[in-house]
């Protein structure tokens, strides 16, 4: 039996979660093309499925052609099973260490036919790719390959690999043991170990060559897979294996039989929409399952569809060489991929949850929580064009039962708990029937069950906002024009009915600053240099403000706010304005006061850590011949007392994600988990690497920390890792979690992802669902973890100092 990250009980559904609502789901069909990043590990295609007949190719020769074009077609063919395509056909003194394919092309595939010579067809497929093919792949005997149960074999000395079976072409193989999965009669294909794996997508790949079974001295099943420490291979040597041999499309069987069973299995993300539904609703769909395999020098993900067909698989590597940092795709990791982890690769920890629910997005965020019912946001995490699905769930907050959903498509909703905690507002909200391009409508629904008390009609083609202040709904309806009118109408909350308007000239749908679910006392209107705050039970102005130097920035800038309370955090009745050409203000609500500035430059960012601190990141140029990029601007870290202004230290780097313990600054600087005094800007500890710290062009993504008794977690990267808080010892990542960082949604990663009240721990991700762990129980199984001595230790002053000095010893004299 495979464990699964959570428990399975009558309650759940067979990956460990709450069903989701079946009308969630949709016969929608994957066609994204994901970009593809260096590291690739595997070529796509199908070996295991049925193939055409071949055409007889024509006999003759091809003339050459003039330089850069074809020689004349001789004739067509089909392949039969997939086929590795050469840029050159092998050289008679070539080793077998030295070959490789281009690419693979597909079963089924048409190619015209240049040349046929002996073993080889120079051809051209329909989508333009050309080389050198083994012939055998467009005859009929390619049909007839069969996987089989992989199977270990030991070459007899002066054993020849052959290019396919019954080839002329043959290298003789002095190399080590071979395993094939896929044998056609008495021969069995092998991917040999040449010392080389795939670094880029147009990296050569492995060339499926064929060992005679009679050339084999033993012969034995792979038991356990390849993958257990006793197979005797190491990662590097797996990779390559199965770089050859485990390819898209591969049975489920034939994956368990080279690999084994597998530590855990997780919902894999989701698979692109590509056509709507019968109402318009673009719906994502199940992505399969994630397979996860752990050994001490690597980790490996294999993706399988709900038909339980491979369709990706990527290794998990330690970050060791420069040029490691770049392989990672911008918009997702690729089907198939390596990819490199700055930290060391530590066994995960199994937490017991007390429920999982899964959703009809990859991303889910908390939002708010009322006594008996969790309010989660599910998102595709697209942007622009390409956003599809935004969705709300209450759960109880018990069980994780989803008691309602709303669809809002690919629109944005926005949600307004009300202060008794009793119902919300939604604004975008769709009802059944209506379509995507609707407007929508304000819906005030009962928190508990989703039930519509009162709805609003939205304006059709027009840019709207929506917010709660005090006991008013208001709504803000842009002006059309620069110079028309807009309209702002406040609703009362119990019963929808208009309480008061006003119609403003040149208003512009940022020109409403109050926050979702911030509490604010008042209205919150910026308009130019003005800032003024409106009764919202009558619309009188109860107080201004105004800018010294430039206009109010209302978020047309994505300047996002330096603070980002807790999803679960009370309002503190301030809000931190952006006034362009100044800076920052942090704005008593109640009054209009100033509490705190920052003159912040146009290129920083900063966050409010709370007890009076900020922490500020500033590009520092650096002269390089007038040019100006990544390359050539530093970041730099200030502290400041909001106070006063003081700079209380400056370190260079980036230092982000940061939470104050005491006299101490948890952070990750420059991409690192780290600790540093809070007075001094001085290291306490940072995490240990694996020998590179990563560079700017490492792509990177953190959530926020969370102290967990003596602990810390931490979403970094894909996982959720947990550290000693005294010393940084990593403990290793907990097990059923991938967490993800779309574009304009810093906010939410910050708050949303986890958060913990009352003795539970609240976890939002980035594979379709949203789960509770039990505070005492995570720390019972951490305090196990640390008593065991597992982890990696952090790296202190002290501890490098002294790794330094074994580096480096002093002369004696």
């Amino acid at each position: 039996m495979r464990k699964a990250s959570t428990p399975r009980t009558a309650e759940l559904d067979r990956r460990g979660g709450n069903q989701m609502n079946p009308n969630l789901a949709g016969p929608i069909r994957r066609t994204i093309l994901y970009v593809c990043a260096a590291g690739l590990l595997l070529a796509p295609g199908g070996y295991y499925g049925a193939a055409p007949s071949a055409q007889a190719a024509s006999a003759g020769s091809a003339a050459d052609a003039s330089a850069g074009k074809y020689p004349a077609v001789v004739g067509t063919a089909k392949l039969r099973a997939e086929a590795p395509l050469l840029r050159a056909e092998p050289g008679a003194d070539a080793s077998w260490r030295e070959l490789s394919a281009g690419s693979y092309l597909p079963a089924g595939g048409e190619l015209k036919l240049f040349a046929r010579e002996g073993d080889w067809l120079r051809a051209k497929d329909r989508t333009g790719a050309s080389g050198w093919i083994p012939a055998w792949y467009a005859s009929a005997a390619a049909s007839e390959a069969q996987a089989t149960e992989a199977v270990k074999l030991t070459p007899a000395a002066g054993a020849k690999l052959r290019l396919a079976p019954g080839s002329r072409a043959a290298w003789a193989y002095d190399g080590g043991p071979l395993v094939s999965n896929l044998r056609v009669g008495e021969w069995y294909a092998v991917s040999p170990a040449t010392g080389r794996t795939m670094t880029g997508e147009y990296a050569p790949r492995p060339l499926l060559l064929w060992l005679k079974a009679g050339d084999a001295e033993s012969k034995q099943l792979v038991n356990g897979g390849l993958l257990k420490p006793e197979s005797g291979y190491s990662a590097e040597q797996i990779r390559e294996m199965l770089d050859g041999l485990l390819r898209s499309g591969a049975s489920e069987q034939a994956v368990l039989d080279l690999l084994g069973e597998p530590l855990s299995e997780t919902d894999a993300r989701m698979a692109f929409p590509d056509q709507p539904d019968s109402e318009g609703f673009y719906h994502w769909t199940s992505g399969g399952v994630d397979w996860r395999y752990e050994r001490p020098d690597g980790h490996l993900i294999v993706r399988l569809s709900d038909e339980g067909r491979l369709t990706g698989a990527n290794w998990i590597l330690p970050l060791k060489r420069y040029e490691q940092q770049t392989y990672y795709s911008w918009l997702q990791t690729p089907d198939f991929a390596s990819v490199y982890r700055p930290l060391p690769l530590l066994p995960s920890l199994t937490p017991e949850t007390d429920w999982r629910t899964r959703i009809g997005t990859d991303y889910a965020y908390l939002e708010y929580a009322s006594e008996d019912t969790l309010i989660v946001r599910g998102d595709d995490g697209g942007f622009s064009g390409m956003h599809y699905s935004s969705m709300l769930y209450g759960l109880d907050r018990k069980t994780g039962k989803i008691r309602w959903m709303f669809d809002a498509g690919w629109s944005a909703m926005s949600l307004i708990p009300d202060p008794t905690g009793e119902s919300l507002t939604v604004s975008g909200y769709l009802p059944k029937g209506a379509s995507p391009n609707d407007a929508g409508l304000i819906a005030h629904v009962r928190m508990k069950d989703g039930s519509l008390l009162w709805t609003y009609p939205l304006p059709q083609n027009a840019q709207t906002i929506t917010r709660a202040v005090g006991n008013s709904i208001v709504v803000l309806t842009a002006a059309a024009e620069s110079d028309g009118m807009g309209t702002l109408v406040a609703l009362e909350e119990r019963t929808g009915k208009p309480r008061w308007k006003q119609q403003i000239r040149g208003l512009r749908s940022y020109d409403l600053l109050n926050g979702e679910g911030t509490g604010d006392p008042y209205v919150l209107l910026g308009q130019g240099k003005n800032l003024r705050a409106l009764d919202p039970s009558d619309g009188r102005t109860a107080w201004t403000a105004s800018s010294e130097n430039g206009t109010i920035d209302g978020g047309q800038s994505f300047a996002f706010p330096p603070s980002s309370p807790s999803a679960l955090a009370k309002p503190d009745g301030t809000r931190w304005i952006k006034f362009d050409g100044e800076g920052w203000r942090k704005i008593d609500l109640a009054n209009g006061k100033t509490l705190a500035r920052y003159p912040l430059d146009t290129d920083g960012s900063f966050e409010d850590l709370g007890g009076g601190y900020l922490l500020v990141q500033e590009k520092e140029q650096i002269a390089s011949g007038g040019l100006s990029d990544s390359q050539t601007d530093r970041l730099r870290t200030k502290l400041i007392d909001v106070s006063s202004g003081r700079e209380i230290w400056t370190r260079g780097g980036a230092v982000a994600n940061g939470l104050i313990d005491g006299d101490t600054l948890y952070a990750v600087v420059d991409r690192i988990p780290s600790a540093l005094n809070l007075k001094t800007g001085g290291l306490i500890w940072e995490a240990r690497t694996n020998g590179l710290h990563p560079n700017r062009a490492f792509t990177h993504g953190a959530g926020s920390f969370l102290i967990v008794g003596d602990y810390l977690l931490l979403p970094y990267g894909e996982d959720l890792l947990a550290f000693e808080r005294g010393t940084g010892r990593q403990l290793g990542r907990l097990d059923g979690f991938r967490f993800g960082y779309p574009e304009l949604r810093d906010t939410y990663s910050r708050s949303s992802l986890l958060n913990e009240a009352d003795g539970k721990i609240y976890i939002g991700s980035a594979s379709r669902s949203f789960a509770v762990l039990d505070k005492p129980k995570l720390i019972a199984l951490l305090d196990e973890a640390a008593a065991s001595g597992r982890g990696v230790d952090g790296v202190t002053p002290a501890s490098r100092a002294a790794e330094e000095a074994a580096w480096y010893p002093a002369e004696t004299h």
